[in-house]
This record gives C-alpha cells, structure tokens and sequence, in this order.
C-alpha cells in the first residue's frame, strides 16, 4: 500500500512520524519527492509491505497525524504514537473503497472447537458480508459444520476478570453470522495444552440471534469450518525498535533492533474464498485483507503461491481486552 503525506512542516513530518513509523512497520520505506496532486508541495512517500507500482494510493495531511486539522502532532511521544495508529487505521478505512476486502474469517493461532449437540456429518451455510461499512460490496457464501477453527486466545480454562469469550460453564457466545454456544470444557494433551473446545449450540439461534430475545452477556467469536479450512502461513510483523528513539545520542540503533519483530505462524486457518485470491506480481502489492480482530494482510509478493498463502500482517487491530488487562495491543 503507497500513502503520501502531505506535510506542512517537513522538519515536524521526520521527526516525529517517520520514527514512530519506522517502530509500527518494519518494511516502511520513506523517500520526500514533489507530488502534483499536493500543489507541487514537499510530500513524503510511504511504501510498506509491497513493492513500486501499487494500485492504492490515499492522500493524507499532516493535519491526520492530530487532533485538529493543520495542527502539527504533539512533542509527546506517547499522543504521536496515538496519533499515528489512528491515521494508519483511517488510511486503511479509506483504501477500503480502492479493494480492501473486509471480515475475512480466520484463526491464525488455530485451536478445534466441537459442538457436541450439532449432528455429524450436517453441513449448511451462512451468508456474511464482504464489508460492514459498504453493503453495496455484498455478501460471500461461507460453511459450517460440527467442527470449526476458533483463536486459541479466545478460550481460558480459568477465567480472568471481564474476560467474555469462552471457558467452561462461562456465558453464551456468538460465532460470528452464526448460532450462539456455550463452553462446556476442553482437552488437552500430555504437555498440557489445550487441543480442542467443547461447546453445545442454540439451533434456535440462526444468525447469532436467540429466538426468545435474551440477552447475549459474551463476546463475538470468529471462526472458520474445520471443513473447508485452508492453510496458510501469517507473518507479524511488529516494532523494529525496542527503543522509540533508536538513533538518539550516544545509543547504536543496530543494538536496539526489536528481536522479535517478525513472527512467522504456520498451520494458519483461513476461509476457503482466500485459496482463490488472486496472486500479486513480483514487486507489486497485493489486495488487502482484514483478518477479523487480527488486523490487515496481504499476500506475499514473492513467497505466496496458490498452493502456498502467504500473509503479511501491515497494522495489527486493539484487542479491547488485552488493553484492559494491560497486554501488548
């Protein structure tokens, strides 16, 4: 994805957005070059997860970077870093009328959930929309069996304070487009790891709706049919810096180098629809995708194959509870 940034105050625009961008995308380049389109103004250009010759580009003002418009960002580094999250979500909500395709289904750490009281070997489907903001993008046809695919953080045996997604004998859930279920236990293995869920399903709740109207007290869980499922491998890219301010005085910015920047998942699930993505040209970025909680992906534009997906996470999405309990967003 290529973004330009029109920078009012290009001293302000290094300072204090290219560090902060360089931390939050590992694969950023940056390079100021004179665009038409910003009134033959100075203009940063910003090239992440791609190569040269990508199909989106959005324009942005320095003003996105604040809390008013034409207003620099603040000296604090904490509001800047703030402020750049919130302009990277809203480049991505914008590009997402340039082919952003939005809710894709996923578990990219994969745990199997069973709904014991759903009958073996049933099979049916559900229509979901392609993206909530924009009903004219339609809806894709999706399946659901006894078995499916959910995160393996939305489950705990033992549950934390305001934690609302799964666990035993906790409150009922909705799978996203789907019915409602509620935990029943789990299984794990010799080391101790949960390998499967257990849950009963409300048949009367088709659509994540309960026909007598009560009250759902649970989160929304994603999914995907351990049916159809396809396999993929996710790369997560976070801070390249441990440090925010790396190159600083008397500090040697190759020693402050985020060791575990890049997270590679293998055995990832992704909906079946993905297997047909079209494959980017070498150099060139691809479409992009939003893994539901997860964040915006797109395909590799050198490792992917159709018999091999490879994605590359560009912005991680908050988790409301990770933020609460303190976690890493």
């Amino acid at each position: 994805m290529q973004v330009i940034l029109s920078a009012q105050d290009q001293k302000d625009l290094h300072y204090e957005v290219e560090c902060i961008l360089r931390m939050f995308l590992p694969q950023v380049r940056l390079r100021f070059c004179q665009e038409p389109e910003a009134g033959e103004r100075e203009s940063v250009r910003i090239t992440t997860g791609g190569g040269e010759g990508l199909e989106n580009t959005v324009s942005l003002t320095l003003g996105d970077f604040s809390g008013t418009e034409g207003e620099p960002a603040s000296g604090n580094r904490k509001d800047t870093e703030a402020a750049v999250c919130r302009c990277l979500y809203r480049l991505l909500a914008r590009a997402a009328g340039k082919g952003i395709s939005w809710g894709v289904l996923t578990g990219i750490r994969p745990v199997k959930l069973v709904i014991t009281n759903y009958p073996e070997g049933q099979s049916e489907t559900f229509e979901v929309e392609n993206n909530p903001n924009r009903p004219e993008d339609g809806v894709r046809t999706i399946t659901f069996s006894r078995e499916i695919y959910v995160e393996a953080e939305d489950f705990l045996e033992t549950p934390v304070p305001k934690y609302k997604r799964l666990y035993p004998d906790g409150p009922e859930c909705r799978l996203k487009g789907a019915y409602l279920i509620k935990c029943t236990g789990c299984r794990k293995d010799e080391n101790g790891n949960v390998v499967e869920i257990y849950a009963v399903y409300d048949p009367d709740s088709r659509g994540g709706n309960p026909a007598d109207g009560r009250k759902v007290k649970g989160a929304t869980i994603h999914w995907v049919d351990a049916a159809n499922a396809v396999d993929a491998e996710v790369r997560l890219y976070d801070y390249l810096f441990g440090d925010p301010a790396p190159d600083a005085p008397g500090k040697d910015f190759l020693e402050e180098l985020n060791p575990n920047s890049l997270e590679i998942l293998t055995g990832c699930k992704v909906e079946r629809s993905l297997a047909e993505a079209p494959m980017p040209e070498q150099g060139k970025s691809a479409t992009a995708y939003q893994f539901m909680r997860q964040g915006y992906f797109c395909l590799d534009n050198q490792d992917a194959t159709p018999g091999h997906l490879v994605f590359n996470r560009s912005v991680s999405l908050k988790d409301s509870f990770r933020g609460k309990s303190g976690g890493k967003p």
